[in-house]
């Protein structure tokens, strides 16, 4: 575990701030053993706002490893909004498997012209809380009218800001979000309150409305046909998009190179623009989950959300509905083939890119390993993976090898 938190500080110094107000996703992923741990949370270049998202995150973490358990994993998601191009909303998604389930929300907000962070206070006034603490108190009873204890229920919904830490808002609807164990027996999951912006007045001057999306068109680059006679390995990239992934697009470009990128649901909306060049530039693009969850533990409900979500932001992104998944943590069952619907699709050289920062230790290894027909597994959310590309492609164009997708190579083979 010493070398984990050695790679997630190596990794948060990377990813530190530009300067440019310009949206990332820190991603720390690692499984040692039966430890498993996927975190991903955005940085938007707003101190005040990265600083206290990071701190949760490092809180939280340092949490879990103080679980005693040999077998556990930690999942960090995020979702946020932006209202006004002025109102920042986030929320981390905590989820700590243990011998039981735990889930968590915490969330942040910020001003971006007061560069302030907001609290509740600052969005509401004592008056509308007091209308507002009956209207959730209702939402509650109805909802989870099998797991309250009705007199902690009455000691938490009142008039009183400070117990509502935990809040989100869009242009539509307003959530509070409590822990289960607050007025909850026997449920396990985030307990909430929604309500409708149309039944509250709040003190910040939001602009609401629907917005209607451009379809995308995404023209595909033309590429050399595929030499059968010539030997060919399929390149694929594991846990992206991140701020690396555009280098790497271009990288492959110049070498007549095309890969295969198995990406993170949670990740296109951030890199929009990276995922509809993966497309334009003829790469391909595979499913690998919404959130990196440990997918061989999880409920049947739960795998077909993090596949279908997945698919259907890649498919309204790119106009290209995937047909590949990897799984996460490279972890697969009979039960995962039989209930995902995509081919999946595993790797014959695993480069561990992620375990070093020595970008010719990475190439090295691979170029002394590769051979016709290999599936290469890279992550594109490194570095050194990026500076060992530079040194694998020419080398292995010189040895008259072709850059194939993932789809190419199984298309050829079949006919052989």
């Amino acid at each position: 575990m010493k070398k984990l938190l050695f790679l997630i500080l190596s990794i948060l110094l990377i990813t530190g701030c530009s300067g440019e107000k310009e949206r990332q996703v820190t991603s720390i992923i690692q499984k040692e053993n039966k430890v498993a741990i996927a975190i991903h949370y955005p940085k938007f270049q707003y101190q005040k706002l990265d600083q206290k998202i990071k701190k949760e995150v490092d809180s939280v973490y340092k949490t879990f490893q103080q679980i005693p358990s040999k077998e556990k994993e930690l999942n960090i998601d995020y979702e946020y909004t932006i209202l006004n191009d002025r109102y920042i909303n986030v929320r981390l998604i905590i989820y700590i498997h243990d011998k039981k389930e735990y889930h968590q929300i915490k969330t942040f907000h910020y001003d971006i012209k007061k560069k302030k962070l907001l609290t509740l206070e600052d969005i509401i006034n004592k008056e509308e809380l007091t209308k507002l603490a009956p209207k959730m108190k209702t939402i509650l009873i109805k909802q989870y009218s099998n797991h309250l204890i009705l007199d902690k229920l009455d000691e938490t919904i009142i008039p009183d800001f400070t117990h509502y830490p935990e809040f989100y808002f869009d242009d539509n609807d307003f959530t509070f979000y409590f822990d289960s164990n607050q007025f909850t027996k026997g449920y396990q999951d985030v307990v909430s309150a929604t309500i409708s912006l149309d039944l509250m007045n709040l003190i910040i001057p939001l602009e609401r409305g629907t917005f209607q999306e451009e379809d995308v068109l995404l023209p595909t680059r033309k590429h050399a046909p595929i030499d059968q006679k010539k030997p060919m390995i399929a390149l694929t990239f594991d846990d992206g998009p991140s701020k690396y992934t555009d280098s790497i697009l271009e990288l492959l470009k110049k070498y007549n190179a095309r890969a295969t990128f198995f990406v993170i649901g949670n990740k296109v909306e951030l890199y929009k623009e990276t995922i509809q060049k993966m497309i334009r530039y003829g790469n391909e693009i595979g499913n690998h989950s919404y959130n990196h969850k440990w997918l061989t533990k999880v409920s049947d409900d739960e795998l077909v959300s993090q596949i279908n979500t997945t698919q259907n932001i890649i498919q309204e992104t790119t106009g290209v509905t995937p047909k590949l998944f990897r799984p996460t943590y490279g972890s697969i069952n009979q039960h995962l083939r039989e209930k995902i619907p995509l081919d999946i699709i595993m790797w014959t050289v695993d480069t561990s890119d992620w375990k070093t920062t020595n970008s010719k230790k990475i190439a090295t290894y691979a170029l002394k390993t590769i051979k016709n027909n290999d599936i290469i597994l890279m992550h594109d959310t490194h570095k050194q993976t990026y500076e060992a590309l530079k040194i694998m492609l020419p080398k292995l164009k010189e040895k008259g090898y072709q850059f194939v997708t993932v789809s190419e190579l199984n298309e050829i083979l079949a006919t052989h």
